[in-house]
This record gives C-alpha cells, structure tokens and sequence, in this order.
C-alpha cells in the first residue's frame, strides 16, 4: 500500500475523511482526464509537449489552491510559514498538520522516512480521548503540489515577487554560481560556463562576456553573494515552454536555494470604485 493509500484508509478509518480536501483530488482528476483525451487525439510529435503543458498546469493549479487555504483554513498558513522542510514537503509529496490538545503545530511528510511510525503513532493519538478532538478538529492531508526537490534543498519565501527564483553555489568553489529568476514572459538566467550548461534543444543567445550582479536576490543570509558569471541568458517562456539546465556538479557538493512567491490571498485588498451622482459600486477588482 502506498504512503498516500494509507493516508486515506486512516483518515476514513477515524471519521475525517472530509479533511482530505476533495477538491484536491478532483482537480487531479480533471487534468488527469483532459490530458489522457488529448493524448488519445495526438500525433507523435505533440505527446511530450502535451505532458509538458499538463505537468505545469498542475504544479500551477495545486499551488493557487494551497495559496487560497492560507487564509481560508488553519494551519496551513502556519505550516507553509514554519521551515524550509515543511514548505518542500507542502509544494512536493504532500503533508499532514494538526494542532495537539495544547494548540501545538505538528506535521511530517508524506514520504518521511519515518511514515510507518509517524502514522501509527498518529493513529493511537485519535485513539486517545483526551488527544483526538483536538486532532480531529484541525488535521488536513494536503497531498503536494507536484513539484520534484532536492532533500538539500532550501525552499525561501519571497514577498515581492509571484514568481520563483533559484539559486545554486558549488560548495568545493564559491565562485561558481547559478542565478535563475523567472519573470512572466521569459527566464533570466546567469552562470558560469564550466559550472552549468543548457540543453541542446533550447536556443542559445548568451553574451559572452563577464557580467557582475550586484547580489543574488535571495531572502536566506547564508547565500547572498556577490555573482560574477561569464554567460548570461534570457530565455522567452512561450506556451508551455521547456528549458533544461544541467549543472556540472554533484548534487551533494552543491548548495541549492529555491525561493518561492508568498502571494496569499489575504494579503490582497478588495478595491471597490463608485462615481459621483451613484451611490452604488461601479467596479469590484482585487489589487493583484
């Protein structure tokens, strides 16, 4: 039985099914479907750019519904907010939160290492009647947003931006550096030749030449750096574009950060708009 299966039959099992999140699954679902009528029309030279589309459609999809739970149901603003580990967890494979009976914020991920443990002892909890009310009235399984990571990665919040950047710095020599930072219509990208390359089927337009950025965009102290890299690439997104990097290094001798927008909701401010000589409102729009 797979991590997910089991999340399921426990949840069903002690009466929270509904913390599941439904429409989780029915957006899955929904794509699932859409993609496999497409594939079944396409001709083989569109097959890869219909999986492409459906692959980036949900990673988009799953991650603005988690961002309208932030404000919508607790614990997943707090969880997403916490650490590196439990916003990779959110974003990746999934995650399961609750608050204890002394509102106490507990989670693991839904491929821990630990799961079989981490399960049973959530189990017992339910079990527990001084422990499960309180469990039973904040739990959610929230199963990822499709995204692959690193587990030595470190996942940034950024408040200015609703898009992500990331950054990667061998460990070995300091001097050779990543910078990704993907704007709406293209991704810009500065690196160092020896340390990173692009793969054959995207275009390649790079200046050859040494280029100082004044800092790397990063929120995490401990990667701010000042770059100097000798290639840098704007690459223009299109529809459901693909872009390939390699780095030429071990993962393991790498330090990656990847920082992702924290646009919630809430943070948004309805704007209502009303004229002289009517007294009703004329246009209703949000800010973003």
């Amino acid at each position: 039985m797979t991590n997910k299966k089991r999340i399921e039959k426990t949840f069903r099992n002690y009466g929270i099914g509904h913390r599941l999140l439904s429409v989780y699954n029915q957006t899955i679902k929904m794509l699932e479907k859409q993609q496999t009528k497409q594939l079944d029309n396409a001709k083989n030279g569109s097959i890869d750019e219909i999986k492409r589309k459906y692959q980036l459609t949900r990673i988009c999809s799953l991650y603005n519904i988690m961002t309208i739970y932030f404000g919508t149901l607790k614990g997943f603003d707090e969880t997403f907010l916490l650490c590196s580990a439990s916003r990779s967890a959110m974003v990746s494979n999934g995650i399961i939160f609750y608050y204890d009976e002394n509102n106490t914020l507990h989670w693991f991920a839904a491929d821990d290492k630990n799961f079989g443990k981490k399960i049973k002892r959530l189990e017992k909890d339910l079990e527990d009647e001084g422990k499960s009310k309180a469990i039973k009235e904040s739990i959610y399984y929230w199963g990822g947003c499709v995204m692959l990571l690193p587990d030595n990665c470190v996942v940034d919040l950024g408040f200015n931006s609703v898009y992500p950047k990331m950054y990667i710095r061998s460990r070995a020599n300091v001097d050779k550096e990543i910078f990704l930072e993907e704007l709406s219509w293209n991704v810009t990208l500065l690196y160092d030749s020896d340390f990173a390359s692009i793969g054959q089927d995207t275009e390649e337009n790079s200046q050859q030449k040494k280029i100082k950025q004044d800092r790397c965009y990063m929120n995490n102290d401990d990667f701010k750096s000042n770059m100097t890299v000798n290639k840098s690439k704007t690459i223009s997104n299109g529809d459901y574009g693909k872009f390939d990097l390699k780095v030429l290094e071990n993962i393991e001798n790498c330090n990656i950060v990847i920082e992702l927008p924290y646009t919630p909701v809430k943070a948004d401010i309805l704007l209502k708009t009303s004229f002289k000589g009517k007294g009703e409102t004329e246009i209703v729009l949000s800010t973003t």
